[in-house]
């Protein structure tokens, strides 16, 4: 569709980051579905624009409940837009961040509906090609979904686009990295190893061999006796399915519908999510976390998107708009101040080397802006202003610490008081 997105969604903040693209929370206007926009630059994806057209035709013609359903795909100016279903209770990737591991039944939930998100895609031609905790989604309920197909494909291609060397290092199966095979490439296998390597991820908190470089890890992949679960306490369910997983000979591996019926990691799992709670807890981390500050940028947006005839209007409820002392604000006294008591440092929080002042400080206010907004066109202009100062800071490193410095004498110079 070539229509402006906006009047059809209200984009929030960025929550996630994809194959070839940042993924935004947006509402829709008309049915006030919560959806997650996927944003490609196709100027920065070039030599990507087959492999982004491959990703909407396989989700345009998906219906599982165990895969990301898609909405509908916009152009904005360079880029591209995917909508789609949007998974609230982020990735699996993300559990793992917060609890560190998980317990053998959240893991075998998790696992089980990836398999059935798998038979599903199996036995339509498809194969994953990239199955990890990142590529795992969790909605609100704690149903899983499978997610990111930017690097899928399908089994009814030539060979050559089989033997093609995709994936993630550490959960890549041996026959992709050796890249032959005696007839026609590999198959869907792949991700039955894969699911095997993600099972260890999420007991173990990491996936094998993840403290090594990743090139010498994929080198040695092949070489190596397959991976196994390490440390005490684990079940024999579990070690069996995993050991199933992992059969260096692909044709020896099960397929997903093999193991959904004979594994008992599997086969057994409880039919309620045991997800939620750990979701709940996860959501109240990220939001304490300095790293959800990080991941909520405004959506870079084309000025030509917005309306330049609209009023932006501004909430200043929040701040005190009256300066505390006689100095006018259009004095350019620019004398250097002095700590008002030997308990004050002689350097502003500002010069400290920790902070990075676009992220910390320049976009973060812009973010906070942006929610005062009263209208879209205000939003939109936010938007625009912290993409294009990111841009700037990028060319001329430093230039928002700059800025940043000279607000913070200006203020201490007109004697405002926060």
């Amino acid at each position: 569709m070539n229509d402006n997105p906006f009047d059809h969604y209200a984009v929030g903040f960025r929550v996630g980051k994809g194959n070839f693209g940042d993924v935004y929370k947006a509402n829709s206007r008309t049915t006030n579905e919560l959806v997650a926009i996927k944003v490609v630059d196709m100027e920065d994806s070039n030599d990507q624009i087959d492999v982004i057209r491959q990703e909407i035709q396989f989700l345009s013609e998906l219906r599982s409940d165990y895969t990301t359903a898609y909405r509908e795909t916009f152009v904005v100016g360079t880029c591209l837009w995917l909508v789609m279903e949007f998974c609230g209770g982020g990735s699996c990737a993300d559990l793992l961040k917060c609890h560190k591991r998980l317990s053998e039944d959240a893991a075998a939930f998790i696992i089980r509906d990836t398999l059935r998100g798998l038979d599903y895609l199996h036995s339509n031609g498809i194969i994953h090609r990239d199955i990890k905790a990142a590529n795992l989604l969790l909605t609100d309920n704690g149903n899983v979904k499978v997610a990111d197909f930017g690097v899928s494909g399908q089994l009814g291609l030539n060979a050559d686009s089989r033997r093609t060397f995709v994936g993630t290092p550490f959960w890549m199966a041996p026959e992709i990295i050796l890249q032959h095979s005696e007839d026609s490439g590999y198959t869907d296998k792949v991700d039955i190893w894969s699911v095997g390597i993600t099972t260890i991820e999420l007991v173990q908190g990491k996936p094998p061999y993840s403290d090594e470089d990743p090139m010498k890890a994929l080198v040695q992949i092949p070489n190596r006796a397959p991976p196994v679960l390490t440390g005490p306490g684990h079940g024999h369910s579990i070690s069996t399915f995993i050991k199933a997983c992992l059969v260096k000979n692909p044709k020896k591996r099960p397929s997903a519908s093999e193991m959904l019926q004979k594994y008992r990691f599997v086969k057994n799992t409880r039919r309620q999510s045991p997800l939620p709670a750990l979701i709940a807890s996860k959501q109240q981390w990220m939001n304490e976390s300095r790293a959800a500050h990080k991941m909520r940028r405004p959506l870079p947006v084309p000025l030509g998107t917005a309306v330049i005839g609209e009023n932006v209007q501004w909430d200043f409820s929040e701040c005190d708009q009256n300066p505390k002392s006689g100095i006018s604000p259009l004095s350019t006294d620019d004398t250097d101040l002095r700590p008002e008591s030997t308990n004050t440092p002689h350097t502003s929080p500002l010069e400290s080397p920790k902070v990075d002042f676009y992220e910390d400080v320049m976009r973060f206010a812009l973010d906070r802006v942006n929610r005062r907004a009263k209208n879209r066109n205000g939003k939109d202009f936010c938007t625009y202003l912290a993409n294009k100062l990111g841009t700037f800071e990028r060319e001329q490193a430093g230039l928002c610490e700059a800025i940043a410095q000279e607000i913070y004498r200006r203020l201490r110079s007109i004697g405002y008081q926060f």
